[in-house]
């Protein structure tokens, strides 16, 4: 038996692009165990048929694991709290996110904090994830975490454009809504 059939492997967003191609290649390469985390059973119910039916032959061990909101603590801290006890991972990626769009600056209160709601889904939701996992024991020794984003496409001409803050202070009060604003742009998010 080799490592990877020894592997118990958690990943956010698991039911749409990236992440359910990452779990199809995994459960391909015989992975032990796939804890598809998404925001509701259906959306996680649907993507594992979707493996199930790429490969029918599978020795995988898939679990779904809905209420992974990433804009939502609460409903993550729940989700995590389901999860069986004494099973850790061995990789944990996060992936699950997105961009919303929206003309006005959009944001979330967390810890009595506003902060932009796309950065939030795209970097609180994910660490609040990750400290629960670690709150309940469910991270192996050794783990690795994998955080996934597309920032690598700001600033490619005709992709992204890079947004550029004039201080540190400007960037921060964009994140936190704080002071004036510059026009919103939810890509800059």
């Amino acid at each position: 038996m080799n490592q990877t059939e020894q592997l118990s492997v958690f990943i956010t967003g698991a039911n749409g692009g990236m992440g359910l191609d990452t779990s199809k290649l995994l459960v391909k390469s015989g992975i032990k165990r796939l804890v598809m985390a998404t925001r509701t059973t259906d959306k996680g119910t649907i993507a594992k048929g979707k493996i199930d039916t790429s490969y029918p032959h599978h020795q995988t061990q898939i679990e779904i694991a809905s209420g992974f909101d990433m804009t939502d603590p609460t409903s993550i801290e729940n989700a995590v709290h389901k999860l069986p006890n004494g099973q850790p991972f061995d990789i944990i990626f996060l992936q699950a996110g997105g961009v919303i769009f929206t003309k006005d600056y959009t944001y979330l209160t967390w810890n009595n904090t506003q902060i932009e709601k796309t950065i939030f889904q795209n970097v609180i939701g994910p660490y609040i994830t990750l400290l629960q996992l670690k709150k309940h024991g469910l991270i192996a020794p050794n783990a690795r975490v994998v955080f996934a984003g597309g920032e690598g496409a700001r600033g490619i001409p005709g992709m992204i454009e890079k947004p550029v803050f004039d201080t540190i202070k400007d960037f921060k009060n964009y994140i936190y809504r704080k002071g004036e604003l510059t026009t919103y742009n939810p890509m800059n998010a």
